[in-house]
């Protein structure tokens, strides 16, 4: 009895024959879905689902020849998440993956640069939060509720948060860039 071929492999053999796809292009084909890992991989690290020490033994679950594109695909879907908050626990995956001297040089450098942008970020947030916390007084009394009702109130969740979120991401989004260059282009 002979093989059962996939439908891609069969799509690819036809391909092949007219002269449509390479090579290269049929390998990519097969890659797509390892890319594809690599990116959901990135997204259940930074979800928690597994630690940094575990990274190396989801990676060894994909077929040897796929494992360094589903790597890369990891490290790229890590570093375009990256921002303020999570820059910890992508630093960590980072070094767990790579943990040779010019690696450890520009995540101490990312680390320094993180709570410089920190640091800005969270003075940002409470020269805004005190002006949220104003406001929400003001539509309560118009309510006629008064005292602490405002205490505890989810700022986090606010437009206001999330304006001074994004923005200093956006403005902490050239240190990532720089650690994207170094990390992909030594890949």
């Amino acid at each position: 009895m002979g093989k059962i071929k996939s439908a891609m492999e069969i799509a690819l053999e036809r391909s092949r024959s007219i002269g449509a796809v390479s090579d290269q292009e049929a390998w990519e084909l097969k890659a797509r879905p390892y890319r594809v890992a690599g990116q959901a991989l990135a997204e259940r690290y930074l979800s928690g689902e597994f630690a940094a020490t575990e990274i190396e033994a989801q990676l060894q679950r994909q077929p040897e020849n796929f494992r360094p594109v589903t790597a890369k695909a990891f490290l790229e879907g890590l570093l375009a998440r990256m921002g303020l908050e999570n820059t910890g626990k992508v630093l960590e995956a980072v070094v767990a993956r790579r943990p040779d001297s010019a690696t450890g040089r520009w995540v101490e450098e990312v680390k320094m640069a993180h709570r410089q942008y920190h640091e800005r970020f969270k003075a940002e947030v409470s020269k805004v939060q005190g002006g949220f916390v104003a406001e929400r007084r003001r539509d309560l009394a118009r309510s006629g509720i008064k005292g602490s009702a405002i205490k505890g109130f989810p700022f986090q969740g606010s437009a206001a948060y999330q304006r001074a979120l994004r923005q200093a991401n956006d403005d902490y989004r050239p240190v990532v860039e720089q650690f994207r260059r170094f990390l992909l282009g030594s890949e």
